[in-house]
C-alpha cells in the first residue's frame, strides 16, 4: 500500500493524518473514500480498545509490586476485573486526548511502541540463546535468532527515523522509571533486611 501511495502522490505530500484518503482522491477513486475512512475509524478504535484493555493489567501488576497505589490492584467483587485501574487508565488517557495535540501524542506513542517491540524482540533472541531447551510451541523457519534480531533492527531503524522529540521524551520517561524502580527496590530490600 505504501509503495502504491508513493507512486500516486509525491511522498512529501503524504505527511497528513489521512494519507490513504489523499491517495484515493488523487487517483480519482472518491467513491471509496467513505469506506476507507470508516475502516480507519474501526481500526483506530480497535487499537485504542486493546490499549485500554491491557493498560489496567499492567497497572495491577505494578500495584501488586508496590510501584503504584495498592487501590489499583483491587478487583471488582462481582466481575473480577480491575475496575479502579480501568477507570483510572480511561480517565488519564481521555485527559491526555483532550489536552494534548495529536501530533505530540503520536510522536511519543510511536517512539514508545517501537522501543517496546524492539526490547521484546531483543529479549526473545537472548532467551533463545540462554534457554535453548525451553518449550516453544510456536516456531518459525530458519535460525531461531534471525527473526527476533531482524525485528530489533527494524525497530531501531524506525526509531532513528522517528521524531527526535518523541524519542527523547520516551528516553527521559524510561530513565525516570528506572531510577524510581531502583529507589523502590532499595527501599524494599532495606525493609526486608530490617536496615534503616
Amino acid at each position: 500500500a505504501s509503495a502504491v501511495l508513493v507512486g500516486v502522490v509525491p511522498y512529501a505530500q503524504l505527511a497528513v493524518a489521512n494519507p490513504l484518503s489523499l491517495g484515493l482522491q488523487a487517483a480519482g477513486a472518491t467513491q471509496l473514500l467513505p469506506w476507507v475512512e470508516a475502516a480507519a475509524l474501526v481500526g483506530l478504535s480497535s487499537v485504542m480498545l486493546v490499549n485500554l484493555y491491557s493498560q489496567p493489567r499492567v497497572a495491577v501488576a505494578m500495584a501488586q509490586d508496590g510501584l503504584l497505589p495498592a487501590a489499583l490492584a483491587r478487583l471488582h467483587p462481582r466481575f473480577g476485573t480491575p475496575w479502579i485501574a480501568t477507570l483510572a487508565s480511561a480517565l488519564f488517557c481521555g485527559a491526555l486526548a483532550l489536552r494534548m495535540p495529536i501530533d505530540w501524542l503520536a510522536e511519543r506513542m510511536c517512539a514508545g511502541i517501537l522501543l517496546a517491540f524492539g526490547v521484546v524482540s531483543l529479549a526473545t533472541a537472548v532467551l533463545r540463546h540462554r534457554l535453548p531447551q525451553a518449550a516453544r510451541p510456536f516456531r518459525v523457519p530458519g535460525p531461531a535468532w534471525a527473526i527476533p534480531l531482524l525485528s530489533t533492527l527494524v525497530c531501531a531503524g524506525l526509531l532513528l527515523a522517528a521524531q527526535p522529540h518523541g524519542v527523547r521524551d520516551v528516553g527521559v520517561w524510561i530513565v525516570l522509571g528506572s531510577v524510581g524502580r531502583g529507589v523502590w527496590l532499595r527501599g524494599r530490600r532495606q525493609k526486608e533486611t530490617g536496615c534503616s
